[in-house]
């Protein structure tokens, strides 16, 4: 059994609980008016362990409701950024609440970022699948979105050499240099060389 002897506001909408035994414990304000804590009251073990995780939980959904609203995030890279200050139980708990809600879904976002990375950035494929590793989707699931834009991987590619690199290929050493930066993108050398075969520069420079 504790007793509260102070409560105080400590920032934003968490309050700071001084006990008897001289421990702190930083609560939610919702989580402090729902269990009706005040200054003087006294709080069995068990029932403090409830409140400090309810509390936690609180929190936890807070800071993942943030993130969320900046932008898309995996199962596993909302997880790993809610570790850094939640219990491995508190993160479970809050990520499998977002995906109850729809808010996050791996399906769905890898969809959305193999089309980002393929249509909007131009990546090749292999540069695509390792952002999205990154991002924390699967491996069956990058390859499953990815499959999409297998076919259209030199249309693709021709559309961004002649945006941004047919004004390299006029001789050898251009070349090279943009097909060093092509390979850079993730595109493999043979969609590569089929590609640029289309573009006519003298071989003696």
């Amino acid at each position: 059994m504790k007793t509260i002897i102070s409560l105080e506001k400590y920032k934003g909408s968490t309050l700071c609980a001084e006990f008897d035994d001289d421990s702190r414990v930083y609560l939610n304000a919702e989580i402090v008016r729902e269990y009706g804590l005040r200054e003087g009251l006294s709080v069995p073990d068990a029932a403090l362990d409830e409140i400090i995780h309810s509390s936690e939980l609180r929190r936890a959904r807070e800071r993942a409701l943030y993130l969320l609203e900046d932008r898309d995030h995996s199962y596993r890279e909302l997880f790993e950024k809610l570790e850094r200050n939640y219990s491995e139980e508190t993160c479970f708990e809050i990520c499998r609440r977002m995906q109850e809600l729809g808010l996050i879904d791996d399906e769905r976002y890898s969809k959305k970022l193999a089309r980002q990375y393929i249509l909007s950035k131009k990546y090749g494929l292999r540069r695509a699948k390792y952002e999205m590793l990154r991002r924390g989707i699967s491996r069956e699931l990058c390859e499953d979105a990815l499959a999409e834009y297998e076919d259209d991987t030199e249309d693709i590619l021709r559309e961004l050499v002649e945006k941004k690199y047919a004004r390299y290929l006029t001789d050898q050493s251009g070349k090279r240099r943009v097909v060093a930066a092509l390979a850079r993108q993730g595109y493999d050398y043979s969609d590569i060389k089929a590609v640029l075969a289309e573009y006519a520069f003298d071989e003696d420079e």
